[in-house]
Formats: C-alpha cells, sequence, structure tokens
C-alpha cells in the first residue's frame, strides 16, 4: 500500500467490510478491498467486477481475487503451513 504512484483516493480510502474502491487507467486497475482487514491488488488483466465465492459460505468478492487464490501456489502458501 506504500508503493509509489498508487492513486492515494483508492490507498486512503476508509472503507466497511465488503466495500470496495478501485480505479483504473488505460492498462492497469488498483483496488482495494474489506474483509477482515484491506486487501489491496493491482493487477493489468482484470477490472473491479465482483463475483461469488464458492464454499459453505459463499460472499461476494473481487475476481482478482478469486483469481488470486485459485492460481496461488508454492512459496504464496508455504508460510501457512509452518505456522504452529
Amino acid at each position: 500500500m506504500n508503493r509509489r504512484n498508487l492513486p492515494l483516493d483508492v490507498v486512503k480510502e476508509n472503507l466497511n467490510k465488503g466495500e470496495i474502491s478501485a480505479m483504473q487507467n488505460s492498462f492497469l486497475t488498483v483496488l482495494k478491498w474489506k474483509d477482515k482487514r484491506d486487501v489491496t491488488v493491482m493487477s493489468t488483466c482484470h477490472d473491479h467486477q465482483m463475483q461469488m465465492s464458492t464454499g459453505f459460505r459463499p460472499i461476494l468478492k473481487p475476481k482478482i481475487v478469486l483469481d488470486y487464490n485459485r492460481g496461488k501456489k508454492g512459496i504464496d502458501v508455504a508460510g501457512l503451513a509452518c505456522q504452529p
């Protein structure tokens, strides 16, 4: 969230659970979504589209987050397995 040149309108926005704030130019989308904590993502191939998650309790999530969770492998989950 402290990366240079991110739009401050998105990064500094106070959100309630389930809300999003996004800004898009010709090739980059910056999105902030509030779940249990703030989730900030950048993507060159997504927009701010929302989609229902699958699972025991389906909730409305940004498609960027769902695609990330579906594709994370290796180092992204390695730290989770080591925690007691």
